[in-house]
């Protein structure tokens, strides 16, 4: 893999500059029996962080393992395989499985979440080769999510980035946890409230990073606006969401 590079642009980050990793990262423990404590620390975390990483969370690490492993088998075919099952340019046919049927989700939360029991799901792999010049090459650039929830189970090959004071942190990842991410849907339904927290991912010289990746979101039917009267809320512009 030969990189082209922009003799405009400085390089991502300097080899003797090293980001610093982000020590308080927020962890939530599904283990501990006290709920609200649990809602307490989920609540803390989305408004000072709008990530945090949920532990203890009852998925089997094999099966992590296995949903890797079957990934990297796919990514791993000829071209010609993965072409036949490619979704046709412009079409607007929605190939997969119910989301009930492959994770067992209860539509009760979602009518929780979003007052709809009819959200939607969007489920993908993000697969990063490696590269020989990862500072000059992005995974993913920087970007808030615009979906409401997002549900990320990385490898053990983690590159993930959030900028919090003005700089950028590695985040700290505990495999096998489960990365929740507040997007620009909770964002605006909390008036603010919760971060819909920039981030980004970065490649890795020798290795392949990968993760599986569940965006939830709203119904596309459904007016997204913040609800009334609700706590610690701040104005936001128009045009800021």
């Amino acid at each position: 893999m030969e990189v082209e590079r922009d003799q405009h642009k400085p390089p991502l980050s300097l080899q003797n500059n090293k980001i610093p990793s982000s020590q308080n990262f927020p962890v939530v423990d599904l283990s501990n029996t006290n709920g609200e404590l649990v809602a307490r620390k989920v609540a803390k975390a989305s408004e000072e962080w709008g990530i945090f990483q949920v532990v203890n969370h009852g998925i089997p690490t094999e099966l992590i393992r296995r949903l890797h492993k079957v990934d990297t088998q796919f990514f791993e075919l000829p071209e010609s395989k993965k072409e036949a099952v490619a979704k046709p340019a412009n079409s607007k046919e929605i190939q997969g499985y119910e989301m009930d049927d492959v994770q067992g989700l209860q539509r009760e939360m979602l009518k929780l979440a979003f007052g709809d029991d009819s959200a939607g799901y969007l489920m993908k792999i993000n697969y990063y080769r490696p590269c020989p010049e990862p500072d000059w090459v992005m995974g993913i650039k920087a970007h808030t999510d615009f979906n409401g929830l997002t549900l990320l189970i990385p490898n053990e090959i983690f590159g993930l980035q959030v900028f919090k004071e003005d700089r950028w942190l590695d985040v700290d990842y505990i495999y096998p946890a489960v990365i929740i991410i507040i997007g620009d849907q909770i964002m605006k339904m909390s008036n603010g409230r919760y971060n819909n927290v920039l981030h980004r991912a970065l490649m890795d010289k020798k290795k392949t990073r990968m993760s599986s990746v569940v965006h939830i979101k709203p119904p596309y039917d459904m007016v997204v606006s913040h609800f009334p009267n609700s706590p610690a809320a701040i104005i936001l512009p128009s045009s800021s969401l």
